[in-house]
């Protein structure tokens, strides 16, 4: 599970550039970016069964603007 107190999500050059995350609990984190004329929301949620679920919406970024969603599997663990 996630630990709010410790939980950090690092940029690796690839994807997420801007977004600031925030473990809100146990199992969910948010992310948010604002620019002027740029947003962006993303959520993460580890289900109890390890099931992941994410959803992200941008708007302000041309032809990068749209609702995304994704379900997965924790496949590991970090230490």
């Amino acid at each position: 599970m996630i630990n709010p107190d410790y939980a950090v999500v690092i940029y690796d050059g690839l994807n997420g550039g801007g977004m600031v995350y925030k473990a809100l609990s146990s199992n969910v984190v948010l992310g948010l970016t604002t620019e002027p004329g740029k947003h962006a929301m993303e959520t993460w949620v580890i289900q109890d069964d390890g099931t992941v679920l994410m959803t992200k919406t941008t708007s302000g970024f041309g032809g990068f603007d749209s609702a995304k969603a994704l379900v997965g599997k924790v496949t590991g663990r970090c230490n």
